[in-house]
């Protein structure tokens, strides 16, 4: 499961810089480490919604899956433009031969022949399967970084430095995207019968 961990790392990241440039920001670097972790630097953008973009990053990046595994020619495009951007994406936002830049490389040189010639229904139920673990391990890591461990991670959670920001306690942020994160699998399930 470590990589598909990382992988899910990789999307919470995403998400924060993504806020980051819809927001009229820019992203300095994204870095993962293997002991399921990341950062992402930016400068400008707003604050408010690019530390909020990282559990919900990861949680409807799974359910863009879940919607995206409906249909096969939908299913084998998103899996190639998955591929795409894990192979283009350690260029310019990752440290020269890091952790991330490789990790990130190998994943979409291993998924490009798999979105490419995997049997249609394999490649649905593989988007399903990487869109239900996104969405539960997205929830998995709110409750571990911010419920469980918050006097552990005082001031690296996203939830902490919301709650430096805004006065709204480290607890209420981290309940907010559990909460979302159980109605995106709910919704999702509902979308799959």
């Amino acid at each position: 499961m470590w990589p598909l961990k990382i992988i899910v790392v990789l999307f919470h990241e995403l998400g924060h810089a993504t806020a980051a440039w819809l927001t009229g920001g820019e992203v300095l670097e994204i870095g993962l480490s293997p002991q399921e972790g990341g950062y992402t630097v930016t400068r400008g953008g707003n604050p408010l919604v690019i530390l909020n973009a990282g559990y919900l990053g990861s949680m409807l990046t799974g359910m863009a899956f879940l919607l995206f595994s409906r249909d096969t020619m939908t299913s084998r495009g998103v899996a190639l433009f998955l591929a795409g951007l894990l192979i283009a994406l350690p260029f310019p936002l990752m440290a020269w031969l890091s952790f991330g830049q490789i990790f990130t490389l190998i994943s979409g040189l291993v998924l490009l022949p798999l979105a490419l010639f995997l049997p249609s229904i394999a490649l649905r139920w593989g988007l399903r399967a990487l869109g239900v673990f996104s969405v539960v391990y997205g929830i998995y890591d709110v409750w571990s970084d911010v419920l469980v461990m918050a006097s552990e991670q005082e001031l690296l959670s996203d939830a902490a430095k919301l709650e430096q920001l805004t006065g709204v306690p480290s607890l209420v942020w981290g309940m907010g995207w559990v909460v979302l994160g159980i109605g995106i699998l709910i919704v999702g399930r509902k979308l799959l019968v």
